[in-house]
């Protein structure tokens, strides 16, 4: 396992390539005085696409949030975002333009009432990322609709509903009375846990899909049942399942593990997992066994189809930022340094490997903090 370039060379050559970062600004909200502005609301509307909001330590109550450019959103450590409206959702994204990306990361979001936080993300043909938020008093509550590329990482979730949407979700936890996971459309699983909570009102599989494309991988889905009736830990009623074999599927009263009319194949899934934290860029690799790879970085891009499989890196204008061999163990990492990279700036890695063909593993959008 070797890395080709320090990544601040490789972030300062990604930023020579693209002259409309120059434009870019910092926008700074602190609620205690000092920044740009005292609360959320009035920086967002401020912001200009490409700009990047810096939130530092306090409680900020918000009116419902709206957006509908590509900006960045980073919260400092300590930054609880308290939703003050009577209904939800409390941040919406909607309409993102395609080759846009809007990126939030680093907050403890908070319902007025239950603690519930809901966030919509709609018709959006850009890019969006969600990283490192969670509930206090309950779990995130996310609704997903006609997305074209949504990247979700270290979360902690109550419901994810997906409607026609390509939705990647890395290292995050869901758990619901009922299944945390229902949708259409493609979903893939990197490094999650989806758990029904043990109880009297608990029931029902972990995941519900009806329709399209499920990529499983490292994962652990479990099924419970308030009564005898048997769940399994995955319900699909059409498409197509990918597991690899590092998913733990766990049905509910000997249920099969993935229920209903789907096609199912059993297969090594390669998978790749970024981030930052803030002074090294980590990496974790799951590969396809005895291959070679190549870890690639570049600015967000569309997502691109190929007979190697979705490509999420710009195929004009990417870096080799670290290569490798898998021997009889599928798991790799590397570590790369980065210095004075400012915060919300948003790169994508993916893994390329070789084996009697190419194939790509899942990408990962980097926000650094």
């Amino acid at each position: 396992m070797r890395s080709v370039l320090s990544l601040p060379f490789a972030l300062s050559l990604l930023a020579a390539a693209s002259p409309a970062l120059a434009a870019q600004r910092q926008i700074v909200v602190d609620a205690a005085g000092g920044g740009d502005f005292l609360s959320l609301a009035p920086a967002v509307a401020a912001a200009l696409a490409g700009d990047t909001i810096v939130v530092r330590a306090g409680e900020y109550r918000e009116p419902a949030l709206d957006i509908d450019k590509g900006i960045a959103i980073v919260g400092l450590v300590g930054v609880r975002l308290i939703g003050n409206t009577i209904l939800p959702p409390y941040l919406r994204v909607h309409d993102i333009p395609a080759r846009q990306t809007f990126a939030m990361r680093g907050f403890t979001a908070v319902g007025p009432f239950d603690g519930s936080y809901t966030i919509d993300v709609q018709s959006c043909r850009g890019t969006v990322s969600l990283q490192a938020m969670q509930g206090l008093l309950a779990h995130l509550d996310i609704d997903c609709v006609s997305c074209s590329q949504v990247e979700m990482k270290n979360l902690t979730v109550a419901h994810l509903s997906v409607n026609d949407s390509n939705v990647v979700v890395q290292r995050s936890a869901f758990e619901n009375l009922g299944s945390p996971i229902v949708g259409s459309g493609e979903l893939g699983l990197v490094r999650c846990s989806v758990t029904v909570q043990p109880g009297f009102f608990s029931s029902g599989p972990g995941l519900r899909w009806t329709s399209g494309r499920l990529t499983l991988t490292r994962s652990n889905v479990s099924a419970a049942q308030s009564g005898s009736a048997p769940a399994p830990a995955v319900q699909v009623d059409s498409g197509t399942v990918v597991v690899d074999p590092t998913t733990v599927l766990v049905p509910w009263m000997g249920a099969p593990p993935i229920g209903g009319a789907a096609t199912v194949q059993s297969r090594e899934v390669a998978s790749l997992v970024a981030d930052s934290s803030g002074t090294l860029l980590d990496v974790d690799l799951h590969g396809l066994r005895t291959s070679d790879y190549v870890v690639l970085l570049s600015r967000p891009t569309p997502i691109l189809p190929t007979f190697a499989g979705a490509v999420w890196v710009s195929t004009d204008e990417h870096l080799v930022v670290a290569f490798g061999s898998f021997g009889s163990t599928r798991n790799a990492t590397h570590r790369l340094a980065h210095a004075a990279v400012p915060a919300g700036f948003t790169t994508t890695l993916q893994a390329v490997f070789f084996t009697d063909r190419l194939s790509v593993s899942t990408a990962s959008i980097v926000v650094f903090p």
